[in-house]
């Protein structure tokens, strides 16, 4: 595993020694960030689920004004720690040991907002309170949500006042971007591939 685009491009990540925590695979990596390129520079981005911090270290190499990594596992949160070791920007990201849902309604609180929200949650998981998201997202902002691709799967964002902008389908994986309907911005959902 290694850092694909940026400043870190090239950099070496530590992987999970065994099955418990899925990295996103390096091809969808890059397709997420042709896919943002041109939104990414500046954002606020917050990793849910974030497992061993390779998407959230990705967004820090390539101008994220700031990372926020939120995972509950303590053997992924040493992962996130000796891959952001290798970082020149390590004052630029936040690590928060705990759930999810937990840490969204801290945010919620505290009136925080993000311009990127990526969330991985484990495939055996029961749904991440996709409500939760909507507080802390900032008026132009994308949620990426990755998931298996799995056909009459139905919408998890069902519900809530965000409507899907695009849909990608790589390999096994899906991801889904979500913006709210009056959302101005220059997402067009265009990649280079």
């Amino acid at each position: 595993m290694r850092i694909i685009g940026g400043t870190d491009r090239g950099k070496h990540l530590v992987g999970p020694s065994d099955q418990s925590i899925r990295p996103t695979p390096g091809l969808v990596r890059e397709a997420l960030f042709n896919i943002l390129q041109d939104v990414i520079e500046g954002a606020h981005f917050l990793d849910l689920y974030a497992g061993t911090g390779a998407v959230g270290l990705e967004a820090l190499s390539r101008g994220a004004a700031s990372v926020t990594f939120v995972e509950s596992s303590q053997a992924a949160v040493r992962l996130i720690r000796a891959n952001l070791a290798k970082f020149s920007r390590q004052g630029d990201a936040y690590i928060r040991t705990t759930s999810a849902p937990g840490q969204c309604r801290v945010f919620q609180r505290d009136q925080r907002e993000f311009d990127l929200i990526f969330l991985d949650p484990p495939y055996n998981l029961p749904g991440m309170p996709i409500n939760l998201l909507e507080p802390i997202l900032a008026p132009n902002g994308l949620v990426i949500h990755q998931r298996p691709f799995k056909k009459g799967v139905g919408d998890p964002f069902k519900g809530t006042t965000l409507e899907r902008l695009d849909l990608r389908k790589y390999g096994k994986t899906e991801l889904s971007f979500w913006g709210f309907p009056d959302r101005s911005g220059d997402f067009a959902g265009d990649d280079d591939d």
